[in-house]
């Protein structure tokens, strides 16, 4: 089973976890998953997938982060390099909670490819146009339903450049984000807020 942890303080956050964690146990989500015809650019079948996602023992974290241009729309980036760690744009976090179960299982499912190196059920690359029936889009869609109770369109789900994120860079980490920030003279301004969200 996939497992999502997260220990801060944001309350969306924190509501959409408790969310996506109880879809994985969730019997209609999962029949959802498994009735779905096929998934577009998938080497698997959907039925597979959801044994897939029965049968992994699977730990994922969330890790907020200020994106470098902050006209930036992408909600979230895909960490090829450590796919247990869900990455979330700090700027676009004010949505409701489905939207966020959106988010998060989306990235669940890249986490949950990962395990599987050599199947692939992604979404090519990251132009969310024409992708709704991609593995990623479509599990995220019927999640982001379940939770809102209704027939919601599927969120777009825009991802970010992966080149935006310093701590992508060979030798990086995550304290790599604000400290280049800082030096820029750019995360200054922000620095207050981060201090009230840890509050």
């Amino acid at each position: 089973m996939i497992r999502i942890d997260y220990y801060g303080g944001n309350e969306t956050i924190g509501a959409a976890v408790v969310y996506v964690n109880n879809l994985f146990t969730y019997i209609p989500f999962l029949d959802a998953i498994y009735n779905t015809k096929q998934f577009d650019m998938a080497t698997v079948s959907p039925r597979e997938i959801t044994d897939m996602f029965c049968n992994t023992d699977l730990r994922l974290s969330i890790d907020l982060y200020w994106p470098l241009k902050f006209c930036s729309e992408a909600y979230t980036y895909d960490d090829r390099l450590n796919p247990t760690v869900i990455h979330l744009n700090k700027l676009k976090l004010n949505r409701p909670v489905h939207s966020v179960c959106n988010t998060l299982l989306h990235q669940c499912v890249h986490a949950l490819n990962a395990q599987y190196p050599a199947q692939y059920f992604g979404h090519g690359n990251n132009e969310p146009k024409g992708k709704e029936r991609t593995a990623p889009y479509c599990i995220a869609g019927i999640g982001q339903k379940i939770v809102a109770e209704d027939d919601r369109r599927y969120d777009y789900m825009p991802h970010e450049d992966v080149a935006n994120i310093p701590s992508k860079q060979p030798g990086g980490s995550s304290i790599h984000v604000p400290e280049n920030l800082f030096r820029d003279g750019i995360f200054c301004i922000y620095d207050m807020m981060a201090i009230m969200e840890a509050n």
